[in-house]
């Protein structure tokens, strides 16, 4: 009878030894250890994971105000150049105009009024770029995929067709 109870200790990993008194002792299952440890890594793994996106979405949102309020700046500043500029331009228009300077001053301060225009409106596009990368780090946002067309709705419909 002690030889049946031994070919049947491992046979059942959910079976119990049992002794005399009726006392119960459940046998060790390396299957469900080796689980409950794979489950902690892969929780650990995620809990890892959620903060290092967590840390990444603070840093990104931190450089895009950052970036925002850098543009900001530069935006006044482009602006007031601009501004400045192309009175000097009028005025010098003016003066060429009343036979006192030459039309190349006039010509190079133009160049110089185009330019200050074409900064400024770049700058202008790279503050409202710095607000679109603000809102997408903070709400995910909408990427528009290059080969999808901008009118296709996404069901069969496309914008031009309701109209």
């Amino acid at each position: 009878q002690s030889s049946g109870s031994l070919s049947n200790l491992f046979s059942n990993p959910t079976s119990y030894w049992q002794y005399q008194g009726g006392f119960q002792v459940p046998i060790v299952n390396l299957g469900q250890f080796g689980a409950i440890k794979g489950a902690k890594a892969q929780y650990y793994t995620d809990y890892y994971n959620y903060q290092q996106t967590i840390r990444n979405a603070f840093a990104s949102v931190d450089s895009d105000l950052s970036s925002h309020q850098k543009y900001t700046e530069s935006l006044e500043q482009m602006q007031l150049f601009y501004e400045n500029t192309r009175q000097r331009f009028e005025n010098e228009q003016q003066r060429h105009l009343e036979g006192l300077v030459s039309y190349p001053s006039v010509l190079n301060l133009q160049v110089t009024k185009n330019d200050a225009g074409i900064q400024a409106a770049q700058t202008k596009y790279n503050q409202l770029m710095s607000i679109v990368r603000l809102y997408q780090d903070l709400g995910g946002g909408y990427q528009v995929n290059n080969n999808e067309d901008a009118h296709d709705l996404g069901d069969g419909h496309r914008f031009g067709d309701l109209f």
